[in-house]
């Protein structure tokens, strides 16, 4: 690797390092960020000189709060001929997420080195643009408290907890996430039904490469039922992005547990880049 780019990111290091202990209270799992993604400064240059070469520079970072184990990091969209790539794609390694003990989440810095640039015949410069693209597993886990109450339903006010109609999250830490849940119930005989509607987005800035599956969907330790497993990436734009999970118990006194979903997912997220090659005078 280029020499000055492990000194940036040894300094990026250092900094890290130096930085202020956090509190213990903090929640991570929060917002709506997974993988960062930035050209260093110089990596490329913005002009270089047609027969040399250049390397791109790529800082990954993980900014969500879920651990990045399986994905690609690529450049696309270079010219061939004019600016061809010893290699244009490789895996990413093993990245932690934002945590009590990693306050930043790990990043590291990819380099892509060219071959021998050149300007097409007849031209005095050529702009090579190009895209940077990361694609990677992840995942959300959504917990939050709930109240069952079947005296809701009557006219008795229960001492122990009263139901949330509607609950709204700031994310998960990460970058599709459960922005909401409504909770409804109703009676059968002696039975009480809990239904859980969770609306589900891309707050991200990047794409879905994969449908969103929702999986381990519990009222406390209790499997809940849902209508369906996953939802495609043109439900969640069109607003087709909710899933209902119910389950069925018998009606006793109400009590507060916890409700819990895990979405998992194939994310991809992209920048631009460019820089230009020159004839020499």
């Amino acid at each position: 690797m280029n020499k000055t780019i492990i000194l940036i990111l040894c300094i990026a290091l250092l900094s890290s390092c130096g930085s202020e202990t956090q509190p213990n209270d903090i929640n991570y799992k929060t917002g709506y960020d997974g993988l960062d993604l930035q050209i260093l400064p110089q990596y490329p240059p913005r002009t270089v000189f047609e027969g040399t070469s250049t390397s791109i520079g790529i800082r990954i970072s993980n900014r969500g709060a879920y651990t990045v184990s399986d994905g690609r990091i690529a450049i696309i969209g270079l010219n061939q001929v004019a600016s061809p790539l010893v290699e244009d794609e490789k895996l990413l390694q093993i990245l932690s997420g934002r945590s009590l003990g990693n306050s930043e989440g790990d990043f590291y810095v990819e380099e892509f080195q060219t071959q021998e640039l050149l300007v097409p015949a007849g031209a005095q410069e050529y702009r090579a643009k190009f895209f940077v693209l990361a694609e990677y597993d992840y995942q959300s886990t959504l917990s939050t408290d709930v109240c069952i109450n079947p005296e809701i339903l009557t006219l008795e006010k229960s001492q122990t907890c009263t139901p949330q109609e509607r609950q709204s999250f700031g994310g998960q830490g990460s970058p599709v996430a459960i922005s909401s849940v409504e909770q409804r119930v109703q009676r059968t005989n002696d039975q009480l039904i809990s239904q859980f509607i969770f609306t589900i987005e891309n707050r991200g800035g990047g794409e879905l490469a994969s449908p969103v599956r929702i999986a381990d969907a519990r009222l406390g330790p209790r499997l809940l039922h849902c209508d369906k497993r996953e939802l495609l990436e043109r439900d969640i734009k069109n607003k087709k992005n909710q899933i209902v999970c119910s389950t069925t118990e018998p009606i006793e006194d109400s009590y507060k547990t916890t409700l819990s979903a895990s979405l998992f997912y194939t994310y991809r997220k992209t920048i631009l880049g460019e820089f230009t090659i020159k004839k020499r005078n």
